[in-house]
């Protein structure tokens, strides 16, 4: 194997290596923004496990089926003739479905919204006044 034979390898892996070198130097910057958006979906997750548990599963079904689709008729001469992207687009075909299902089942409004602190759903005064004797 020459050097030129590993140049298709070479190029991805080079602009993996600037884009963790650009990572690293933002990192204090951007760390804020990643810890917030985690504990945040942490927070969203453990209210709804269930939820999304029915999505990915809904989505794995979808997927599935999708896989055989595509794959049923692929035969190995077909499989070693295609290039890279088209091997990638049958995967989008596979993906698409999962996306779409976790995506319509998310939207749903059977997902639990999050309750801000220190208030109340609905939104009643905390301290009702007391009741009036209408008659004294």
């Amino acid at each position: 194997m020459t050097f030129a034979d590993t140049l298709p390898l070479v190029w991805p892996l080079s602009f993996l290596l600037i884009a963790l070198f650009i990572l690293r130097q933002v990192r204090s910057e951007v760390n804020p923004i990643i810890s917030s958006m985690v504990s945040g979906l942490s927070k969203n997750a453990g209210s709804n496990a269930p939820q999304y548990a029915i999505a990915i599963g809904f989505g794995l079904s979808a997927s599935l089926s999708a896989f055989y689709d595509v794959f049923n008729d692929l035969t190995a001469t077909a499989f070693h003739s295609m290039s890279w992207h088209a091997y990638a687009a049958l995967w989008a075909k596979i993906a698409n479905p999962f996306i779409v299902a976790v995506l319509a089942y998310a939207t749903q409004s059977n997902f639990k919204k999050p309750v801000a602190t220190g208030g109340t759903a609905p939104p009643f005064p905390v301290n009702p006044p007391a009741p009036t004797n209408p008659n004294p």
